[in-house]
């Protein structure tokens, strides 16, 4: 996978999501320059972390991957969470990684599913053994939750998940590329765990840091 992603660079160089150089998703300049600072994540019961917080570049880079199909920024955004998968699997037995899903109209116009991707290469990169699976599904349309409130974020996604049997008797932890209210983490976990998995954590490239919440 990786000497294809190189050739594709080579065929169809692209440009720095960043700065606009040509030759690479992100050019070393950028990359050096960018902020990653670990930080670790509650929402309601679920204790996770994420890489960084969301800014300006963050959005810019996973607007990129998401929405221009820069899929060669996959190994940016999985590289700084590989250490933060590592610790959660030091204590983990038979774990799974579950991304986060697509709903179906936003799979349909990109053709593949962002949270995947990065969860595949993360698992790669990570060298543990962590299975791979997305297990996870909307059973029902539901609406775009940018410009929705902490309220109207849960009360949009609440039972709107179903997960199938591969998550039986595993330990799960979920991934998402970005968390703010934590709805879509808490309404993935519980799908996990109406079909028997058990949620141990979760990941996240980026955290929005809640207005009602200190930066520190």
């Amino acid at each position: 996978m990786k000497a294809i992603e190189e050739l594709l660079d080579l065929i169809l160089p692209t440009r720095c999501a960043l700065c606009g150089a040509l030759g690479a998703a992100l050019c070393g300049s950028c990359l050096e320059n960018f902020d990653f600072h670990e930080r670790a994540v509650t929402r309601d019961h679920l204790i996770g972390a994420a890489a960084t917080s969301f800014g300006a570049k963050e959005q810019r880079v996973l607007h990129a991957f998401k929405e221009s199909g820069q899929t060669a920024l996959v190994g940016v955004l999985a590289g700084p969470l590989v250490v933060l998968l590592s610790r959660m699997l030091e204590n983990a037995e038979n774990p799974l990684l579950v991304p986060v899903p697509s709903s179906r109209e936003n799979y349909k116009k990109r053709g593949y599913m962002p949270t995947k991707l990065i969860a595949r290469r993360l698992c790669r990169e990570s060298g543990q053994a962590c299975g791979l699976t997305d297990s996870l599904t909307f059973q029902r349309k539901v609406a775009d939750q940018a410009h929705l409130n902490s309220q109207a974020r849960r009360a949009n996604l609440v039972g709107s998940m179903v997960s199938d049997s591969r998550v039986l008797g595993r330990q799960v932890i979920l991934f998402d590329d970005i968390v703010t209210t934590g709805s879509t983490m808490l309404e993935s976990a519980r799908a996990v765990t109406m079909a028997g998995g058990k949620v141990i954590g979760f990941l996240a490239f980026a955290e929005t840091i809640l207005k009602t919440r200190s930066k520190s």
